[in-house]
């Protein structure tokens, strides 16, 4: 659980901050706009000939979107802006303790650009931003962790679900309770069960088998606390494997 807040850094890094969220129509110049581009059809010395003119191409501008029934946004979100607001200079993990952002970046996740983009397009991204990082190794020695995490930042519903996990506080706590007692029961039972006295060569694979086990019964339980919030990352994760 604990790193889901770096996998939103992450993931934020990616698509929201460098690109924006709101896509941008282009609609074609009006002819009033064309004209001004040529050459001044109005003496700049004139206050009210330089306003009709600006009036006259908003309107313009109007009836064009009126034409290709284009949606143009009131305001632009600024998920920055909208942190500062709640006293967050800086976009680091502990600001996941705070409500107030999971809105903000639960809206930034629904918005989030990539979801409309090509598997290749977004693929070609992610390794672009990390070129040079031990990521990028990670990445292409492992290319099935590459493509689930593509489809990840692809999926509409998988990272702002698992978004929700963060307003459940009590079954965190108590999750991250059961958990602790089962780290601390597992260290005694290696103790117990796999003492000094085995040779080295036993132990270790005995040790791994006894994480491996511990590991898959924590996401098990993960799951079952969290399915309905973590329902859509399992089925990318699945679809990939099975």
């Amino acid at each position: 659980m604990r790193l889901l807040p770096y996998l939103l850094l992450l993931l934020i890094s990616l698509s929201v901050f460098g690109q924006g969220s709101v896509e941008i129509y282009q609609v074609p110049q009006t002819d009033s706009e064309a004209k001004a581009g040529e050459a001044p059809v109005v003496d700049p010395d004139s206050d009210e000939a330089m306003l009709n003119e600006l009036e006259q191409q908003r309107k313009d501008r109007a009836k064009k979107f009126e034409e290709i029934g284009a949606i143009v946004p009131d305001e632009v979100f600024d998920p920055v802006a909208e942190l500062k607001k709640l006293g967050h200079e800086n976009i680091s993990p502990e600001i996941f303790l705070d409500e107030k952002v999971i809105p903000i970046f639960t809206r930034v996740f629904k918005e989030n650009h990539l979801k409309n983009q090509p598997r290749d397009l977004v693929r070609e991204t992610v390794l672009q931003k990390f070129q040079g990082h031990p990521l990028e190794k990670f990445f292409k020695r492992f290319p099935k962790v590459l493509e689930i995490f593509v489809d990840l930042l692809r999926d509409p519903d998988a990272f702002p679900s698992m978004l929700q996990i963060l307003k459940r506080k009590n079954d965190l706590k108590r999750y991250g309770y059961i958990i602790l007692a089962m780290m601390i029961a597992l260290f005694f039972l290696k103790r117990k069960f796999i003492p000094k006295t085995i040779p080295f060569y036993k132990r270790i694979p005995l040790s791994l088998l006894v994480s491996l086990i511990f590991m898959i019964f924590s996401m098990g339980f993960f799951y079952y606390t969290f399915q309905a919030e973590a329902g859509p990352t399992v089925k990318v994760i699945t679809s990939h494997l099975f």
